[in-house]
């Protein structure tokens, strides 16, 4: 059980630095985080990510490289 939690946070850190890598201002990574998205059917990456679904935030914003591929 302690090496999932540990994944998972590791999980949370990977999609934090990869969307600073593309959006490179933490008000815009904290609104993109929030705001309901239709690439996760209405749902905020947040959501997702407390709800144990983070790779699948992680999965997309790894395909991306500027913020208009993921906006």
């Amino acid at each position: 059980m302690e090496l999932k939690q540990e994944k998972i946070q590791l999980n949370h850190i990977e999609t934090v630095v990869e969307l600073h890598v593309i959006f490179q201002d933490y008000k815009k990574i904290n609104t993109w985080l929030k705001t309901e998205n239709l690439n996760f059917g209405g749902a905020s990456p947040i959501y997702l990510i407390i709800n144990g679904k983070g790779h699948k935030v992680l999965e997309f914003i790894k395909g991306a490289r500027y913020p208009s591929e993921i906006e």
